[in-house]
Order: C-alpha cells, then sequence, then structure tokens
C-alpha cells in the first residue's frame, strides 16, 4: 500500500495470520533506498521478523505457514525466493495480472481507504499511527475472514478455468 504525503510514500505490508492477530509492518518508498537495501533488507527482513513472530505465538504450530503474495518483481527476486524457502515456508502462486486474488486488494485496503476517507497526513509517523490504530480495532476475526474470502475468490476462478469474474458483488 502507497499512501502518499508531504514525506513521500511509504510502503505497507500486512501478514494476514488465520488463527490470531495479523502483523504489518512499514517501509519507506522503495524511491528512497538504494537497489540493493530494497531486496536484500526491505523484503526480505520481514520475512525473518513474520518467522520469529510465528515462533512465539504459535509455539506448538511451527510449519505449514503458506505465503500468497502478488507477481511485483521484488517478490519474485532471487533473493526473495530464496530467503522463502530458507525459511521452510510454501509460496501460494498467484496468477498474473489478478489483483482480485490478493486478500490485501479486496479485504484491507477498501475498508482502509473509506476509513481515512480524505484525511490528509503530515508525516510518514501519521500514516503509521493512523493505519496501526485501525488494524488494532478490526474484529479478532479480520484475518480469517479475508482468508476465507481468497479461498472463495480462488475457487470461483478455477470453476471458469481462469476467465475474467467480476469480483465486485463478493
Amino acid at each position: 500500500m502507497r499512501i502518499c504525503n508531504p514525506d513521500g510514500n511509504l510502503v505497507f505490508w500486512v501478514f494476514f495470520h488465520c488463527r490470531s492477530q495479523h502483523c504489518h509492518t512499514f517501509f519507506p518508498s522503495v524511491h528512497k533506498l538504494p537497489q540493493t537495501f530494497i531486496v536484500t533488507f526491505n523484503y526480505c527482513e520481514p520475512l525473518r521478523q513474520v518467522k520469529k513472530d510465528i515462533k512465539n505465538k504459535r509455539r506448538c504450530h511451527r510449519s505449514g505457514v503458506i505465503l500468497h503474495h502478488d507477481n511485483a518483481k521484488p517478490h519474485t527476486a532471487a533473493q526473495m525466493v530464496q530467503t522463502i524457502n530458507a525459511l521452510g515456508w510454501e509460496l501460494l502462486p498467484h496468477p498474473p495480472s489478478s489483483p482480485d486474488l490478493a486478500p490485501s486488494d479486496f479485504h484491507l485496503f477498501a475498508p482502509l481507504k473509506a476509513f481515512k476517507g480524505g484525511m490528509k497526513f503530515e508525516s510518514d509517523d501519521e500514516v503509521k499511527s493512523v493505519v496501526s490504530d485501525w488494524l488494532r480495532h478490526q474484529s479478532k476475526d479480520f484475518d480469517t475472514e479475508g482468508i476465507w474470502k481468497l479461498v472463495h475468490r480462488w475457487e470461483t476462478c478455477v470453476t471458469v478455468l481462469g476467465d475474467y469474474v467480476d469480483f465486485f458483488f463478493f
């Protein structure tokens, strides 16, 4: 998620979890960072942090992590794929040009945009605070609902053999 403000842009990552609260993180816009930093820290380090969070939150269930993200270039970079493999996670494939199958797009951003409406932010810190507070106030089933919506959308796409589906009404 990129939110424009006077300081520039922020990149927002959220990790949904079907049995507990999600975790999220913010990054400076990639345009403000050296290219080597973008993949090595900006995209791989949060995955390592999520692994630690899972270890702390799910002491009995540390395996079975399935990662789903879109096909953005940083997500498909060799170092990113190597990190995912090293963490022992399964990578759920994402069909090309399918934003309707990304939970962040259909489950998170629409209500967040409705909430923030025409708000103007003075700084990146203000954006982080508002978004983090909004996430904190979502129901405990928020992540689970998003994951089940994803399952429904995948099943619908399989049923129509990958043809276009207007998910506006789902």
